[in-house]
């Protein structure tokens, strides 16, 4: 079995960037809320 390293690139990628956005979004939360 040959594992593709673009595509577990992309999938790192894709996961850190949706946590990312979750986070600013929380924080952003919190700051409105304060």
């Amino acid at each position: 079995m040959e594992i593709k390293k673009n595509e577990i690139t992309g999938i790192v990628a894709e996961v850190i960037a949706v946590i990312c956005y979750v986070g600013a979004g929380f924080m952003a939360t919190v700051a409105i809320m304060g």
